[in-house]
């Protein structure tokens, strides 16, 4: 009893250490300014990414595929050329949470990073400027985890 507890305090603690997200997929929204998507590394996540693209990934669109999923592609991330993020809706391959999963094109197929949702707030305020007049508004949605990143 006593070393199962011992056990379960270390795996707790070595868990609690290394569960920091890596990165956030945020969308961008605003008048005249098309929906992207982005990323921030949760080490850098303030306004000189999210609104001045320092360290941001490159952004991308959200388009339906060939086989009817979302899917958005991302380059840039965490030292990776490329990624795809593939929606996944609640229930989708057993797990019953909705998440962004991110594949390397043309690897092995396995799953690299995954999004959780993360609020959606807004983090720009004031909002984040393109060029008078064009503005946008910065949104926390997805909060990731991945292999790729190394702490990001």
């Amino acid at each position: 009893m006593r070393a199962s507890l011992i056990q379960n305090i270390v795996i707790a603690a070595v868990l609690a250490c290394c569960a920091t997200a890596d990165f956030h997929l945020m969308v961008s929204d605003g008048p005249n300014v098309p929906v992207r998507y982005f990323i921030c590394p949760s080490n850098y996540f303030k306004r000189k990414c999210y609104c001045d693209g320092d360290r941001r990934s490159e952004t991308g669109f959200v388009a339906k595929a060939s086989n009817g999923e979302w899917k958005v592609k991302l380059e840039k991330v965490c030292g990776v050329a490329e990624i795809d993020f593939w929606y996944r809706p609640k229930g989708a391959g057993g797990d019953n949470r909705i998440r962004w999963e991110g594949y390397i094109p043309n690897a092995d197929g396995r799953v690299v990073a995954q999004c959780y949702p993360n609020g959606g707030k807004v983090v720009s305020k004031p909002a984040c400027y393109v060029g008078f007049p064009q503005r946008y508004n910065a949104h926390d949605r997805w909060v990731c985890y991945s292999e790729i990143c190394g702490h990001a």
